[in-house]
């Protein structure tokens, strides 16, 4: 374990990468992946490629071995949350590569990824754990990048409005605010997801909640993104417009905005 641990930590330098694929790792690590019980030596053999798909060389490398590939993303239904967590961060870093490798781990998701991201996400809201934070983290970052890249899934997506904007009402979300919100963005493209935004009470709250807070001028143009599309969706206009009227705060933060 100690020596799977040191590899770990070396495997985050490019060239000690580049190295460590000259002999082999991706072999060497997919061995206890498969077989090993011990939760410890599976989270760091995932961590160290991991490691390796950050850089865009060894990321071509670890892409090629087709085993691999096709078996980390069974992964997404492991029940320990540090093992979870690297597989989530090792598909999340290959999502986040050029196309050509991107497209290949897109191509090998379980179908229900997105469902199982959610429920991922909704299982950690109340535990207090950092991994368990990290974890929901990567997932819900994840998932903002599938709808950014995939639009055919995005299209058949428009369900998730409503347990996205469950977890963005609980207290325990602030971290999953940004790229949770961007989802709801990339989903107002769709009528279908619009008119379930337009079903969700909590919604105008939430994007109070985060337009009144502190945070970087981008998210709270993806907040008036989204009131602007709910004043001119069917059966969202008079709530949006109550909400506006009431609250003399939101309109003067979009006006400063």
């Amino acid at each position: 374990e100690n020596e799977f641990c040191q590899l770990w930590d070396m495997s985050s330098d490019r060239q000690v990468g580049e190295f460590m694929l000259d002999k082999g790792v991706c072999d060497l690590m997919l061995a206890p992946l498969v077989r090993s019980s011990n939760y410890r030596i599976r989270e760091v053999s995932l961590g160290i490629i991991g490691n390796l798909m950050c850089h865009p060389a060894s990321a071509k490398v670890v892409t090629e071995h087709n085993v691999l590939r096709t078996y980390i993303p069974t992964l997404t239904r492991e029940e320990d949350v540090s093992v979870l967590t690297e597989a989530v961060r090792l598909l999340r870093a290959a999502l986040t590569q050029e196309p050509r490798i991107a497209d290949k781990w897109r191509a090998v998701l379980p179908d229900d990824v997105v469902e199982r991201l959610i429920h991922i996400i909704q299982s950690t809201l109340n535990m207090s754990s950092v991994r368990s934070n990290v974890l929901s983290e990567h997932c819900a970052h994840m998932l903002e990048i599938l709808y950014y890249m995939d639009d055919r899934l995005l299209a058949n997506s428009a369900y998730t409005v409503f347990p996205i904007v469950d977890i963005l009402k609980h207290r325990q979300s602030t971290s999953l605010q940004e790229p949770l919100l961007r989802c709801l963005q990339y989903l107002s493209e769709g009528q279908r997801a619009v008119m379930n935004m337009a079903q969700c009470p909590g919604l105008p709250k939430i994007l109070h909640r985060v337009m009144s807070d502190k945070i970087e001028h981008s998210l709270v143009a993806v907040c008036l993104s989204l009131i602007c599309t709910l004043l001119t969706s069917p059966g969202g206009t008079d709530e949006i417009c109550a909400w506006l009227e009431k609250d003399c705060n939101i309109t003067n933060t979009a006006i400063r905005t």
